[in-house]
């Protein structure tokens, strides 16, 4: 089955705890933008037109990580030596959040964004495991009622379904969040967090097939033709994690846009539950606690056994901000046949000028709007 998958929030899919962007070496903030540097397309010029300075722009590169103040950077580099930093941009984007932290980097290939089937597959595990356990009296959770829901490694069920990765996105599709971790019970913000994502409504296409013979004795959504059995199987799931959120978030005043988010999700999900074409789940990094567990099952005693914790628990949820107001969550992605058409977008552009012209615009932001800012700089 071909799917489409969209992102309704950002997304960030690590690329490993070594894959960042500093400032020092890889982003170039400027007024308003924010320049990610193509350092192989810099080095290939440099090493070609100015050879005189190739070690110059070496001993940048491994000095880093060096803990010291008045560190000689990328950008002193470009400016002492007349380099027009513009024509080695992988992509630019808005910086209204005053951007000075390391990037954590998404999951790229050849600097095009993609999401990783792996990543798909193991989200829509533990929401089938989950609704496996919730409706089966037969299965108590433990830790080895994953091997009695699928079978052992070598006879795993979920070997029968096979998910690819998504195509490639363009460059432009990437974008860069500054989160804070918000205590909820403090109700304040701790240090923040900067990372590279895609951006929210970026459609891709991936393939999902259940593989498993008819008369094989395995669950019914293995088996060949059957994968719209997993659409709300998945939307159960992130329908329980929604209203558990909206309810730890109800005393939130922070939070009002995040559980105005949320409930436009669920109504969606209501919607695809009564059709059955398509489903909503959560991917990537920054989740909570419930999206990777079955804590949504835990009573107050098996929280405590489980996860050694007490409700509210986990104390803090990592929101995206936009000066002082909570304005995005990363994480929910729909998937839908191909041969659907999707009507749902949340537009959330108003709540945030990395994707805004200015404060109080409603107005979705162009390309040619973000060229005509960079002249203006020029």
């Amino acid at each position: 089955m071909q799917l489409k998958l969209l992102t309704i929030t950002p997304i960030h899919v690590g690329a490993g705890a070594d894959k960042i962007y500093s400032s020092y070496t890889d982003y170039i903030a400027h007024k308003d933008i924010l320049y990610i540097i193509d350092n192989l397309k810099l080095s290939s010029f440099i090493n070609k037109e100015h050879p005189d300075k190739y070690e110059e722009y070496i001993s940048i590169l491994k000095n880093q990580h060096i803990n010291q103040k008045n560190k000689y950077n990328l950008k002193s580099f470009f400016l002492n030596n007349n380099i027009d930093y513009k024509n080695f941009t992988l992509y630019q984007t808005f910086n209204n959040n005053a951007i000075t932290e390391q990037i954590e980097r998404t999951i790229t290939q050849s600097n095009h964004p993609y999401i990783p089937g792996s990543t798909i597959k193991g989200a829509i595990r533990t929401s089938i495991l989950y609704d496996e356990i919730k409706n089966n009296n037969e299965y108590k959770i433990s830790r080895k009622v994953e091997s009695k829901i699928f079978g052992e490694y070598a006879n795993d069920e979920f070997k029968n379904l096979q998910i690819s990765d998504s195509n490639l996105g363009n460059k432009d599709d990437l974008g860069i969040k500054k989160l804070y971790r918000y205590h909820i019970l403090k109700k304040e913000r701790q240090m923040p967090i900067v990372k590279e994502v895609i951006k929210d409504n970026i459609e891709f296409e991936f393939s999902l097939k259940s593989c498993g013979r008819k008369e094989q004795n395995i669950k019914n959504y293995f088996k060949k033709d059957n994968e719209e059995l997993l659409f709300n199987k998945i939307n159960m799931m992130s329908k329980d994690l929604i209203n558990k959120e909206l309810d730890m978030l109800s005393t939130c005043r922070e939070a009002h846009v995040i559980k105005e988010i949320y409930e436009l999700i669920n109504k969606e999900i209501d919607l695809l539950i009564k059709n059955n074409n398509g489903a909503i789940l959560r991917i990537g990094s920054d989740k909570t606690f419930y999206s990777n567990t079955m804590g949504l099952l835990y009573n107050e005693k098996e929280l405590k056994k489980y996860a050694d914790a007490k409700s509210p628990f986990p104390k803090t949820r990592a929101f995206c901000y936009n000066n002082s107001t909570a304005n995005n969550i990363l994480g929910w992605v729909k998937i839908y046949p191909s041969d659907n058409n999707n009507t749902f977008k949340i537009d959330l552009e108003k709540n945030d000028k990395m994707y805004n012209k200015d404060e109080g615009s409603n107005d979705k932001v162009t390309p040619e709007d973000l060229n005509k800012l960079v002249s203006k700089y020029k």
